[in-house]
């Protein structure tokens, strides 16, 4: 589980998400819920995009 800390419309809330790995690519899914930052009338609509890019490398550490 990864936890981000989303802030909107004045109000900042932590979102657990998923990860799994798909095709050798990280995916990460959960849920916003909208009401958590006042946006519930039929007229309002929020769209929010994360991008999370992370660059790793991993290798053996020689134990001799």
């Amino acid at each position: 589980v990864i936890v981000f800390d989303i802030s909107l419309n004045n109000t900042s809330v932590d979102v657990p998400m998923v990860y799994f790995y798909e095709a050798g690519d990280m995916r990460i899914k959960g849920h916003i819920n909208l009401k958590d930052f006042n946006l519930t009338t039929k007229d309002t609509y929020a769209e929010l995009i994360i991008k999370l890019q992370v660059h790793s490398v991993v290798c053996e550490i020689p134990t001799s």
